[in-house]
């Protein structure tokens, strides 16, 4: 397909236009252009409220890259595949997805006006997305499918966080067979970018829906991390730089009950409770190690014998579930219905059907949050 520049270069031209008054004729506006302007102080109160937002809820931008990549369209017969390049200056973000089109462009220089509905809750901090790159990094830059563009964040301006400005020259270690995000890393991060990108723990992929294979590519230790899921027979299989674990997962969606008015999912009206059950290699139960409880990144173990991954609240350390929480403890007390699910899949199992009450002593878990787990 031959794709027209002029075209992608005229939406950029537009957006800038239109949404921000950059090289209008303000003396022969129409209506619909007055109002996109009167438009215009809403977006700068926008900007300004999101970028307190970001510099204060210390959100993990990794994941809402991956967010990203897991919400994105794919060609018919493609393994969904993230990979992050890590130099001394940028971090790259490649993603084999379909490609941007004109309605994408415009979405990423708005705030909170993305097409895409996160009803089940998802990884990163809700209503932040895709802006929380702007933690680490000021000049970002986007190439896919002949779009190429980016955003110069000038910090005593918030705005310019969603201003897009056209680039000219594509630079040598752009792959433009797919999607591309580039971030020039502020100075203070370079030395941290490491420590971000090792939150991506493999069984993160046990909780996606799409992506299949995510990568990690150090430049300067000329070093490549692979994780890639593989589901056969109804056993996931994750394979990590090499090494193999088996899993038999479980998953349940759940509507919000109107009762519980959580300020920070109140946009989600559906989420989803994962258990994976871990196995060894003939496919009977593994119950030689205690599992982390997750909430997208792993939180800690609190004693079960499987994962258990649930949108929990937690503090800004991440180091344990919110107690006294409604949300939260609505969340702990569905995790038996999803019990439940997995004993009647194990029961039509050869490999576990007799032998899946290994995962159930459960004396070693002495959290008073999760006690209400094991006395049901």
């Amino acid at each position: 397909m031959v794709i027209n520049m002029e075209d992608r270069k005229q939406v950029i031209e537009k957006i800038r236009k239109i949404r921000f008054g950059i090289g209008l004729d303000t003396k022969s506006l129409t209506e619909e252009q007055r109002a996109a302007l009167e438009d215009k102080k809403r977006i700068l109160k926008d900007a300004s409220k999101l970028a307190k937002e970001i510099h204060t809820k210390n959100p993990h931008f990794i994941f809402e890259l991956i967010q990203n990549a897991e919400d994105n369209e794919y060609r018919e017969g493609v393994k969904p595949k993230i990979r992050f390049i890590i130099d001394l200056d940028y971090l790259i973000i490649q993603n084999n997805e379909k490609g941007f089109n004109e309605e994408d462009a415009k979405d990423l220089c708005g705030i909170g006006s993305t097409r895409k509905t996160k009803v089940l809750g998802y990884i990163g901090e809700k209503g932040i997305g895709f802006k929380s790159v702007f933690m680490v990094a000021n000049k970002v830059q986007i190439y896919s499918n002949g779009f190429q563009f980016g955003f110069n964040y000038d910090e005593s301006n918030p705005v310019t966080m969603i201003i897009p400005e056209w680039i000219d020259e594509i630079p040598d270690f752009v792959d433009l067979t797919q999607t591309n995000i580039v971030l020039y890393l502020k100075p203070e991060i370079r030395n941290e970018i490491s420590k971000y990108i090792e939150e991506i723990h493999p069984s993160l992929l046990l909780f996606l829906r799409k992506l299949k294979v995510i990568e990690v590519e150090e430049k300067d230790e000329n070093k490549v991390k692979r994780m890639e899921l593989h589901e056969k027979d109804g056993i996931v299989e994750v394979i990590y730089n090499g090494r193999k674990s088996y899993w038999k997962v479980i998953k349940k969606l759940f509507e919000v009950p109107q009762d519980i008015d959580e300020e920070r999912r109140r946009d989600v009206s559906e989420t989803e409770i994962i258990l994976a059950f871990p196995l060894k290699e003939d496919h009977s139960p593994d119950t030689s190690n205690e599992q982390f409880v997750f909430a997208y990144l792993p939180v800690r173990k609190y004693g079960f014998k499987f994962i258990i991954q649930a949108d929990f609240l937690l503090p800004i350390t991440r180091e344990d579930i919110i107690k006294d929480n409604k949300w939260n403890e609505w969340l702990r007390d569905s995790i038996v219905e999803v019990f439940l699910d997995a004993v009647r899949e194990f029961k039509n199992d050869e490999n576990l059907k007799y032998s899946f009450y290994n995962y159930l002593p459960l004396e070693e878990i002495k959290d008073d949050f999760f006690l209400p787990v094991v006395e049901q």
